[in-house]
């Protein structure tokens, strides 16, 4: 699944679940003395972490240049030791676009990632870098047009209808002065399988447990406080539907649970502290599964099968009724996992 920079309204999940923001920042929150988790305001964006040791600190992810600003100044009043390295965990720009913050600070920075992600800054985001911005700008212009002439699609805007797009046009153009500003840094040591760090208090592993959003998807392992840094192999309060097969993304999933963490800190969303929500993503991908299985026994062509899937007791268990969330699962999750899982049963067929 391609990704708009910073979760381009209505577009991304953003605006399908968080809501409009005129200014978007960060929630720091600290676990024990050791790690701190970046929490945007705005859910499209992803999140970021920071292992503080006692010789280095180690950064997870960086989703754009004023939120990885902002995690800087949270990093530099806790310690006065150098960020070493940050990791990418997948090519998302909204997981990559602040890389760049930290290599300005830090000259010996190392970026680290999976061969997959570099080619996936590579091949994906940078390209769709200018592409992104200019539909951006043709966003902000067409809305201001509506604030303007008081009328959208022939309706007089209402007071409430107002307030929304005016809020959600700060956002967009604190996106694209963002955008205009982005040199990207790009991961230079990579990791296939995995990678053992030692800031100091405790090792942190890196480690490539399969796929689950992208071809390069890392994990981030503390093994001080056993808290793990998923990437989007798992997000909050929808699943991040991407190209890669239910029953690799399940099988991603059960080594994460395996691995028996403390909390798990996702690539959206609120940190977690047990495994029921990772199990029920388990149990949607198995419905999902379920459902596909019976559209292409059927034989229906792949639009078709993909159209038919519904999974209405799952959905309703992520959604619990709320229109926003139902709109992010229809939009973010079930076409790319649909698609996915038709693809993948097939090839299994062939």
């Amino acid at each position: 699944m391609k990704r708009l920079f910073a979760g381009l309204g209505a577009m991304t999940l953003a605006g399908a679940v968080a809501g409009a923001t005129p200014q978007i920042g960060i929630n720091t929150q600290a676990i024990g003395s050791r790690l701190l988790v970046f929490t945007p305001s705005d859910a499209g964006l992803g999140n970021s972490a920071a292992i503080l040791g006692e010789d280095f600190v180690v950064v997870v992810d960086a989703p754009s240049p004023s939120l990885s600003a902002a995690a800087l100044q949270e990093i530099r009043a806790r310690t006065d030791r150098p960020v070493r390295y940050l990791v990418n965990t997948h090519w998302h720009d909204d997981h990559v676009w602040g890389n760049q913050i930290y290599a300005d600070a830090f000259p010996e920075l190392q970026v680290i990632a999976h061969p997959a992600t570099r080619a996936g800054i590579e091949e994906q985001a940078i390209p769709a870098l200018a592409t992104n911005l200019e539909r951006l700008r043709a966003t902000v212009a067409a809305r201001d047009l509506v604030l303007e002439s008081g009328e959208e699609d022939g309706a007089a805007l209402t007071d409430d209808r107002r307030s929304a797009i005016e809020a959600r046009q700060g956002a967009f153009r604190q996106f694209i002065n963002e955008m205009e500003t982005i040199r990207p840094a790009l991961p230079e040591n990579l990791v296939d399988t995995s990678l053992t760090l030692d800031p100091g208090g405790g090792e942190v592993v890196l480690r490539h447990l399969g796929r689950g959003n992208t071809n390069g998807d890392l994990v981030v392992w503390d093994t001080a406080s056993r808290i793990l840094v998923s990437g989007d192999i798992v997000t909050s309060p929808i699943p991040a539907g991407g190209d890669v097969p239910p029953s690799e993304w399940d099988a991603t999933l059960d080594a994460i649970v395996n691995l028996a963490p403390a909390a798990i800190v996702p690539g959206h969303g609120e940190l977690m502290r047990d495994l029921d929500y990772v199990r029920l993503v388990r149990d949607l991908l198995a419905a999902l599964r379920a459902e596909m299985t019976e559209a292409v026994g059927r034989g229906l062509a792949r639009d078709d099968a993909i159209a038919a899937i519904q999974i209405s007791v799952m959905r309703s268990r992520f959604t619990r009724g709320d229109q926003r969330l139902e709109l992010g699962f229809d939009r973010f999750f079930l076409p790319y996992a649909a698609a996915a899982a038709y693809d993948e049963l097939i090839a299994e067929r062939r």
